[in-house]
């Protein structure tokens, strides 16, 4: 089908260049199951520990780990920050930076919520995939950024699954499951 439809564009005259477009995959692809099992982690940082889906692909490099299944992903990152994340603070600091690496930003809400481990600042925002980073074409993605902090350390986790699908059930199971470590 890709290759027809190459053949159909190289008839259509000459090429102009242009950003692949974004396209949705069908809802079950990035759909995690519900009798998906999981596995706990311990931060870079020794700070907290985290659940991820077990079978996920891992990656790791310094104060990040990134698991991935598909276009689903799990990035865990961590920080010394001698203050707790805010709401203001994630507008003025963290939106621009994330506008600025992704494609096709679309910002959502921005938004203290409870978690079992704590306050934790959520900022919810779509953008496309990376390429390279994610199997197939671009797609549109729904992230969801929880950063929570406990003396002075920061865990953030930053959840992502094509835009459309309903993968509340599993992300609330991953933040729920962060538990601090003894920071004493």
């Amino acid at each position: 089908m890709v290759l027809a439809a190459a053949a159909l564009a190289a008839c259509a005259g000459p090429a102009t260049p242009q950003r692949p477009m974004a396209t949705a995959p069908s809802p079950a692809i990035g759909t995690i199951p519900a009798e998906q099992s999981y596995v706990p982690v311990t931060t870079a940082d020794g700070s907290a520990t985290v659940a991820v889906p077990r079978g996920w692909t891992r990656t790791a490099g310094g104060a990040s780990l990134l698991l991935t299944s598909g276009f689903d992903s799990v990035a865990i990152d961590t920080a010394v920050e001698t203050d707790p994340p805010t709401v203001k603070s994630t507008l003025d600091d963290v939106l621009p930076t994330l506008r600025a690496i992704n494609d096709n930003f679309v910002p959502g809400d921005v938004r203290t919520v409870d978690t079992p481990a704590g306050p934790a600042v959520l900022c919810s925002y779509n953008a496309d995939s990376q390429p390279g980073l994610t199997p197939g074409p671009r797609v549109t993605l729904s992230f969801e950024r929880y950063e929570l902090w406990r003396l002075g350390h920061d865990v953030v986790l930053t959840l992502s699954s094509p835009a459309g699908v309903d993968n509340t059930a599993a992300w609330h199971t991953i933040v729920d499951s962060v538990r601090w470590r003894d920071l004493g």
